[in-house]
């Protein structure tokens, strides 16, 4: 846990957001856990500072099933992607 945990959720997010990756960061938000991590990206989105296609790129529930079930249901959205990776011929 403590800053290695939300530097590790930080790249996640990041790599999602750049498009490197298409899967959506999930949190199990047991005893509401990530209430303030919830709270803080919703502030962020409303303050402009995180898009709110981004904003929906991490998934809370206190429920495994239905946290799961919207992990496996997650598509990306299309948008411009701000990176591209030479190395694979400028797609991702």
């Amino acid at each position: 846990g403590g800053f290695g945990t939300l530097d590790e959720i930080s790249e996640a997010l990041t790599l999602l957001q750049l498009g490197v990756s298409n899967s959506p960061c999930g949190f199990l938000n047991t005893a509401g856990f990530y209430n303030y991590l919830e709270k803080f990206l919703a502030q962020a989105s409303a303050h402009g500072v995180l898009a709110p296609s981004h904003l929906a790129m991490a998934l809370f529930d206190k429920n495994p099933e239905k946290l799961l079930e919207r992990l496996a249901a997650y598509k990306r959205p299309r948008e411009k992607r701000y990176w591209k990776n030479s190395r694979l011929g400028g797609k991702i």
